[in-house]
């Protein structure tokens, strides 16, 4: 309950995406790397500051599930836990058999990332 109402908040104090709720988006100035220019050329409507996390298999909180996907590949496994009012999603993705990198997802967007690497 905790997290929807943090969710809740980034979203109503403009910390949301403004393409997902129905705005224009804002201009984005973020120098593009050249690898970032790779990433948007695919994803046209993707921030130029995602893109660049992308080009370096980085993501961050609130990323979508195909950000992740393109930033890490898909996981290798998946672990679905519904509780009353949330479902989550954990992905996991073992490079190192004792730390695997481990996403959190509410809501389609990444809330805890755990990236021992």
């Amino acid at each position: 309950m905790k997290r929807i109402a943090v969710l809740l908040l980034l979203v109503f104090l403009g910390c949301g995406r403004q393409e997902d709720m129905g705005q224009q988006p804002r201009i984005d100035n973020t120098p593009m790397s050249p690898a970032g220019k790779s990433v948007k050329a695919e994803h046209p409507a993707w921030r130029n500051s995602i893109c660049n996390e992308i080009a370096d298999q980085r993501v961050s909180i609130l990323m979508d599930q195909e950000q992740v996907r393109a930033a890490w590949g898909e996981p290798q496994k998946v672990i679905v836990v519904e509780r009353p009012g949330v479902k989550q999603e954990i992905w996991l993705w073992y490079g190192d058999p004792f730390f695997p990198r481990k996403i959190v997802f509410e809501f389609k967007r990444a809330m805890e990332i755990h990236d021992p690497q």
